[in-house]
């Protein structure tokens, strides 16, 4: 508990705004820029991974750019994912670009998936074996009103399907479709002082968003989801020594919401050495921190702290029972990328997780 009230003094008090006299304008880019790299990864969730990513930036002479990913791995992943963004994330970031738009096709098969329950308080042993299969396509509008304030509006389709799933009894206020579906109306605010998306050391990140999920006659599910998340850079000592905190709260808003779209926390993206979104409610708690630092050359390591939990309703949020798990990691840096390599390591298992970017 002591440790949870730490992070949260922690990240508290980093939150800074930084004042600039005049607003950066997005620089228009000349000549196509573009890069194609092998995938090989591990991941004790989703075992050797392997594939291809490629990214192509200014074909069109307008700063767009395309980013495929295809990747596939031992243990039954199988990832497809295309995003178009006019202009190019990475190069409006800390501008004023005025408007830009984001398309995105995601598909992310598990044939090897698993089901411990729902709630904080599911049972590790009570693991059952079934196949999820999304399938998600988004159109995102964004518009500055400062170089570091966007405002984001768009519409969601995304489409779960499980085969073999093992429990279609829930509780109530829960509901089991074998493939359920939603189509959502997302709007969000964001201040971003981040100095980069793909390495940040300086800087601070709020997002504020809600997406409403009404009832269509070609949909199964109705509901909301409600999210805040808060991200937080700080140098310190010297300037290759990095505090990086996220703090990150996500609430449904509904009933008999299908258990495809419930809240995950476990594995490479959150609790790491928990496994893979091993616990589901509506609702959820997330906090990271982690120093980062130098080590030679282009590599450098962290050491960290997750700790999370889900809960059903604002209601039953409570600092009891969150669960916790310390990491350690390598950091390979690239011009353009990350490569990670991270142990987390938690009360039920080890996890070992060698990936691309940072956790957050």
């Amino acid at each position: 508990m002591k440790k949870i009230y730490l992070v949260i003094l922690l990240i508290g008090s980093a939150i800074t705004v930084e004042a600039q006299s005049e607003p950066e304008t997005l620089a228009l880019t000349e000549g196509i820029d573009w890069e194609v790299f092998p995938i090989v990864t591990y991941d004790t969730d989703a075992g050797f991974g392997y594939g291809i990513k490629g990214y192509i930036r200014n074909p069109l002479a307008g700063n767009e750019s395309y980013d495929l990913t295809l990747y596939n791995s031992t243990e039954g992943e199988r990832w497809y994912r295309l995003q178009f963004s006019f202009p190019d994330y990475e190069a409006r970031h800390g501008t004023d670009y005025g408007y830009a738009l984001d398309l995105t096709a995601d598909y992310d098969k598990w044939i090897s998936y698993y089901f411990y329950g729902i709630g904080i308080s599911s049972s590790y042993d009570n693991q059952k074996l079934f196949t999820r299969e999304p399938l998600e396509f988004n159109i995102i509008l964004n518009k500055t009103l400062t170089e570091d304030v966007i405002l984001q509006a768009g519409i969601r389709y995304k489409t779960i399907k499980y085969t073999n799933f093992p429990d279609s009894s829930l509780p109530a206020g829960y509901s089991y479709i074998s493939k359920a579906d939603r189509l959502s109306l997302m709007i969000q605010g964001s201040y971003d002082s981040r100095n980069s998306i793909i390495n940040p050391v300086s800087g601070t990140a709020v997002t504020a968003g809600i997406e409403f999920s009404p009832g269509y006659t070609f949909t199964n599910s109705s509901f909301a989801e409600a999210r805040l998340t808060f991200q937080t850079y700080i140098q310190f000592i010297f300037p290759e020594l990095v505090f990086a905190g996220r703090l990150d709260i996500q609430q449904l808003i509904g009933q008999n919401i299908p258990v495809q779209f419930l809240l995950p926390i476990g594995g490479n993206q959150t609790l790491r050495g928990y496994s893979q979104d091993r616990f589901l409610d509506k609702g959820s708690a997330l906090i990271n921190a982690e120093l980062r630092f130098p080590i030679w050359w282009r590599f450098g390591g962290i050491a960290g702290i997750d700790a999370g939990r889900v809960f059903p309703s604002p209601s039953e949020f409570s600092f009891g029972s969150w669960k916790i798990s310390p990491a350690a990691g390598l950091r390979f840096y690239m011009n353009n990328f990350v490569v990670r390599a991270d142990f987390g390591f938690s009360s039920e298992t080890v996890g070992f997780y060698f990936n691309f970017g940072h956790l957050f």
